[in-house]
């Protein structure tokens, strides 16, 4: 998201490059869930607290005032 708040120009490259930044980072995210319950290296408890967090609207709407103030104290 700052990325995207502080670049200059935005080119259809870019915005495709941002897309796919935050479709890897979730991607990794279900990834080492998976890998964490095949190996159950972790309390079993803790299944399915990926896929809790990104239905919850709450993760999404946070991001947004999350980034400007990360961009705000930036330049401030």
């Amino acid at each position: 998201m700052e990325v995207a708040l502080t670049a200059r120009y935005w080119t259809k490259l870019f915005v495709l490059f941002v897309v796919l930044s935050y479709a890897c980072t979730y991607a990794f995210m279900l990834v080492y869930m998976w890998i964490i319950v095949a190996g159950s290296s972790e309390d079993p408890a803790q299944y399915g607290v990926i896929y809790r967090i990104m239905a919850d609207s709450q993760l999404w709407l946070l991001q947004v005032p999350v980034g400007l103030q990360r961009v705000r104290t930036q330049f401030i």
